[in-house]
């Protein structure tokens, strides 16, 4: 057998996304439109790697290396530290590898990942972050092991779409049957997005629910606007909004390849009352089943959750009709100093003292 790497930061898109298409494993964080977005806001650099047996494409696996965007909502002076000393130089993919080799995924997984170590030295990167997909076609966990990698397990839920809206709304609770029953009687109005400004609407509702929650959050409207341009103008993004009267009540993104759809953002207004983020997830299935969707991706969850916001978080993903699925969340620290400095530096508290310990 002979394998074949290639790395590239420039790909033939049609290329990449038909053989992507080939395999239901894959979805729209390994399509270049997802990378170009970070490329073009925070001058993240696209890698794009393939390996083939015998001349034929056997896996793929698309990455990003990010130097600016962990620092996106840091002070200047920890972004201005961090950037000088090339603190934060983060090598990440998410979902991937995508391997269409049934017979030699082991060989392939581990040529992908010899090829990461090699971009990884080569971009004087300090850790690298990758997740795999939710599906248990293959155990990835000693392979990855074998090559430095710490494992989490992590997990969604995701919901089979072929079948009715009438079949899944039976399987579903009795609780989640009444809440959709009683979000329906608020009449709320349905909006799907398909304009800049709407969707504009939306991310600063999201932006204000965040800061409001007291996370530390810049805004970022270039972002929003390249989300919009490279995902929606290709058909990879699908909002759905709640209103009332008019009034903005709360909306849920939805990430949309190969027909399989992650639910990518939720926001709700104050007014939680009226449901609308019952009526958003709903609806958004719903217009998944009826649009011959095959699998809606409700979004990553600790599996063993600590704290109440993850427990709840847990539950309300678990309501849907979907079957919990377990993923791998892997980590390399390549160069613990800098990593350890980093993650100091996003506390400015103890910025001072982890100063003091990184020169001694």
């Amino acid at each position: 057998m002979t394998l074949e790497v290639d790395i590239s930061d420039t790909v033939d898109e049609n290329y990449w996304n038909k053989n992507l298409r080939k395999n239901t494993c894959s979805t729209i964080y390994q399509v270049p439109n997802y990378s170009i977005v970070y490329k073009q806001v925070f001058d993240s650099k696209p890698i794009f790697i393939t390996v083939k047996k015998n001349s034929e494409l056997a896996g793929q696996l698309a990455i990003l290396i990010h130097t600016k965007y962990y620092w996106k909502d840091a002070n200047v002076f920890s972004k201005t530290l961090g950037s000088k000393l090339n603190l934060n130089s983060i090598l990440r993919w998410e979902y991937g590898p995508i391997i269409h080799d049934s017979f030699d995924k082991g060989e392939i997984l581990e040529a992908l990942l010899m090829a990461v170590e090699r971009i990884s030295e080569e971009n004087n990167v300090n850790m690298v972050r990758g997740t795999t997909y939710p599906l248990p076609i293959f155990d990835y966990s000693k392979i990855f092991a074998k090559h430095g990698y710490n494992y989490t397990s992590w997990a969604t839920y995701i919901t089979e779409l072929e079948q009715d809206p009438e079949s899944l709304y039976d399987k579903l609770s009795k609780e989640t049957r009444y809440d959709i029953r009683k979000s329906e009687k608020h009449e709320l109005e349905l909006e799907i997005v398909d304009s800049l400004s709407s969707f504009k609407e939306y991310s600063d509702l999201a932006f204000s629910s965040r800061i409001h929650a007291g996370e530390k959050r810049r805004n970022n409207p270039l972002f929003v606007e390249k989300f919009w341009e490279n995902l929606y103008n290709k058909g990879y993004l699908q909002v759905f909004l709640a209103r009332k009267n008019g009034e903005l009540l709360g909306a849920i993104e939805n990430l949309v390849f190969n027909k399989n759809i992650i639910q990518y953002g939720v926001v709700n207004s104050p007014k939680i009352h009226l449901l609308g983020g019952t009526f958003l997830t709903w609806n958004a299935i719903k217009w998944s089943i009826e649009n011959h969707y095959s699998t809606y991706d409700m979004g990553g969850i600790n599996p063993a959750p600590k704290i109440e916001k993850e427990k709840s978080i847990n539950f309300y993903k678990s309501k849907w009709g979907g079957k919990q699925l377990d993923y791998g969340r892997y980590i390399k620290i390549r160069k613990l100093g800098k990593t350890q400095f980093a993650a100091a530096l996003s506390d400015p508290k103890k910025v001072s003292t982890k100063i003091k310990k990184f020169f001694q």
